[in-house]
């Protein structure tokens, strides 16, 4: 995992994705883009110090994401391509 910088989290190479748990382990991950999942519950990137791009786009939306200590990051985008389910308010 630590040879990975980027990453790419959708659901045609990870469908049924729920959660990013287990992300605090690619300490070298400057790019993160996640798309075509219907949600996320809580995501904390905030370990993943070296980020300088997350581009998140989702069906439902998302409970939180974590950004905290980001100070590399120059890229955020965050998209609800659907509806926002009372769950993800």
């Amino acid at each position: 995992a630590a040879a990975i910088t980027e990453l790419n989290v959708n659901n045609v190479t990870a469908p049924g994705t729920k959660s990013l748990a287990g992300i605090n382990y690619f300490p070298n991950l400057t790019k993160l883009t996640v798309s075509g999942l219907e949600s996320l519950e809580d995501t904390d990137l905030s370990s993943n110090l070296k980020l300088t791009s997350i581009d998140i786009s989702l069906k439902n939306g998302a409970k939180s994401v974590v950004t905290t200590n980001l100070t590399a990051l120059t890229t955020f985008s965050f998209e609800v391509t659907g509806t926002v389910t009372e769950e993800m308010v």
